[in-house]
């Protein structure tokens, strides 16, 4: 029988929003790095410390879910873009280039120690771990497109909104196939505002939603550092993931919330949300203890 968090994001992947407190995800990885006194990039492509940090954290946090992976240019990286893994969140060197759009998607999937990992912990929480819901971090595809090719116009343009959509959508297959439950993707390039852009990129979403949703899983669509769409122009069957300002004026509306990085910032209130997340990673070198005390506060 599925836990209210899990029970609470297949409702939301049918359009329903579950009654009571909303579920509250914050992105730790870099938080959760220091339970197993590792780098987070250490962390990050071994299954099992990976699985040893974020299992604690959360039990740590009393929290009800946990994400396998994060939006931190893992993608890219398995498309030959170059990133700096020194620091973390992680930071692109050099965009992976047009030669990208035409690598194999599972083969580019299969070689990437980051996403391997992070599938092999989905399939095994999901088999041992009947409480956690476990949510899929990616990157959103127009802000993949710009770290694939970020001077893509016309044809090329065209081609990669194609190969990020499928790209993506390959990889919400895997993680729904391994028990995953729920989806988060992360724009940090603005909504689309061309009109023939902002199709390529419904375009690009429109197969990922598809997909999750077959698998019973809400995607829950964020823009950090850029501006998201206005009030009803979002993407068709994606979750918003608002600013508290916007989700105060939308409470009717079914959406998630989505707080700054900063706990220090976080104020106490549901604003209305299914979801609660946050802008991209708290801190890695938050202590635990603060961010204990800010959830605490939170609720």
């Amino acid at each position: 029988m599925p836990t209210d968090a899990r029970k609470s994001l297949a409702d939301l992947a049918r359009g329903v929003a579950g009654e009571g407190d909303p579920l509250f995800a914050p992105v730790i990885h870099g938080v959760g790095a220091q339970i197993e006194a590792l780098a987070p990039a250490a962390m990050v492509v071994d299954a099992t410390r990976l699985g040893k940090g974020l299992t604690e954290t959360r039990r740590v946090l009393g929290l009800p879910a946990l994400y396998v992976t994060v939006p931190s240019l893992a993608e890219a990286e398995a498309l030959g873009a170059g990133v700096d893994l020194s620091t973390w969140p992680p930071r692109l060197t050099q965009p992976a280039g047009p030669s990208a759009l035409e690598a194999d998607e599972s083969g580019a999937i299969a070689s990437s120690p980051r996403l391997q990992a992070a599938l092999e912990l989905t399939r095994r929480l999901a088999a041992t771990d009947g409480e956690a819901a476990l949510l899929v971090g990616l990157t959103g595809p127009a802000t993949l497109v710009q770290q694939l090719v970020p001077t893509a116009v016309g044809d090329q343009q065209e081609d990669a909104f194609d190969y990020a959509g499928g790209f993506l959508t390959a990889l919400v297959r895997a993680f729904g196939e391994a028990g995953a439950h729920a989806v988060v993707l992360q724009e940090t390039v603005g909504a689309p505002d061309d009109t023939d852009v902002r199709e390529l990129w419904d375009d690009a979403l429109a197969p990922v939603t598809n997909v999750a949703h077959f698998h019973k899983m809400p995607v829950l669509l964020g823009f950090v550092g850029a501006s998201g769409p206005g009030a009803g122009d979002w993407p068709d069957q994606v979750v918003p993931c608002l600013a508290p300002a916007e989700a105060a004026a939308q409470a009717g509306d079914i959406h998630a919330v989505m707080l700054p990085a900063d706990p220090s910032t976080w104020r106490g209130s549901a604003y209305g949300a299914a979801v609660i997340i946050t802008a991209g990673e708290v801190p890695a070198d938050t202590r635990i203890a603060d961010l204990k005390a800010a959830i605490k506060a939170l609720a």
